[in-house]
């Protein structure tokens, strides 16, 4: 797609840029990336199972730009999705529009549930290394009033899959060792949702000051995480990921990330029946060529909800099969009167 294609895709109801407007913009993007120089990007993150907050903004001149002049940035400038993602990204922000938010009512609790499967590399004291997949399920309690105190609780995990001799005596060490602490599941509790001394940025205040208009909201993306991941096209997919993954974003922003994430180069239809835990959708996402890992969102064609996500490793010479799902989560919500009561399980 073309520029001008995408902010039509993209902006129902607004009158597409002129030309003088698009080439000022390309221009004004390249001087400051020839004052900055490029940032070389970083190792990729191994996200944590409850991911929370979007990370400091960019210091600099091109952050700024970016942030400041909001249009100027170059969300949409070297192209989008592809046709047929585009148009699943359509109609998932249309039906999202249309799904009625979960009504917690005073008193009450937003029940975000979560089944993750991460592959984990570990070793023995005799040499012997191997990969392997744990799962863990977690079930995480948001008071209405959300500055008021969050209960997560987090069971205990099992091992989901083993590669060989050498992983399977890997992850028994693993799991023999985490079943020797107990079986109680951890029940951590934490004011405004903050957890193990991480300050939560999912707040209501912090979500009202993000941009409904997609181009916008992608160029504060690629501000906030300018230097980051592999690519800051990847990167801006894996935000995105993490932000819908949350369940606290209110519908006309999931319709906001959905738009944005169209202006991403390179995404496209992955899978068209993607299946985790037991729910089925339609998958987009983007290859990371250095990596070759495939970050995939999975989202409900029906509601236009986020079902999950997912990460598919096509690296060769490891001891994980090429197209192997290395790392997925599923989600789910749902409506509480009342919370664990104090003392059940490990924690705080």
């Amino acid at each position: 797609m073309d520029e001008q294609t995408l902010f039509r895709t993209t902006h129902d109801d607004v009158v597409p840029l002129d030309d003088a407007t698009l080439s000022s913009g390309h221009e004004r993007f390249l001087r400051q990336i020839e004052k900055r120089g490029r940032r070389a990007p970083s190792a990729p993150r191994r996200r944590m199972a409850l991911r929370i907050g979007f990370g400091a903004v960019a210091a600099g001149g091109l952050a700024a730009v970016l942030l400041v002049t909001g249009i100027i940035g170059p969300a949409g400038m070297v192209g989008g999705a592809d046709s047929a993602a585009a148009a699943v990204l359509q109609d998932a922000a249309k039906a999202t529009i249309r799904t009625s938010d979960p009504a917690v009512g005073a008193g009450q609790y937003l029940v975000v549930h979560t089944t993750a499967v991460t592959t984990i590399n570990g070793g023995l004291a005799d040499g012997t290394v191997g990969d392997y997949q744990s799962r863990q399920t977690d079930t995480l309690y948001i008071p209405s009033s959300q500055t008021e105190k969050w209960v997560w609780v987090r069971d205990i995990p099992s091992v989901e899959k083993t590669f060989g001799p050498a992983s399977a005596a890997v992850a028994k060490y693993w799991i023999d060792g985490i079943k020797a602490q107990g079986d109680a599941p951890e029940v951590v509790r934490g004011i405004d949702g903050n957890f193990y001394g991480t300050q939560n940025r999912y707040t209501p205040t912090f979500l009202a000051s993000l941009p409904r208009d997609p181009r916008i909201l992608l160029n504060r993306i690629y501000a906030s995480t300018l230097g980051q991941g592999q690519s800051a096209d990847g990167e801006a997919l894996v935000y995105i990921a993490d932000a819908l993954r949350s369940a606290v974003i209110q519908a006309d922003l999931r319709a906001a990330f959905y738009k944005a994430a169209i202006l991403i180069p390179g995404v496209t239809v992955t899978d068209r029946q993607a299946t985790l835990d037991g729910r089925t959708g339609i998958a987009i996402g983007r290859t990371e060529p250095a990596s070759k890992i495939r970050q995939d969102i999975i989202i409900d064609p029906t509601t236009g909800l986020m079902i999950g996500e997912r990460q598919v490793s096509y690296a060769t010479g490891t001891d994980i099969p090429a197209g192997t799902v290395v790392e997925w989560t599923a989600i789910s919500t749902s409506v509480a009167n009342s919370i664990p009561p104090a003392g059940t399980g490990n924690g705080q």
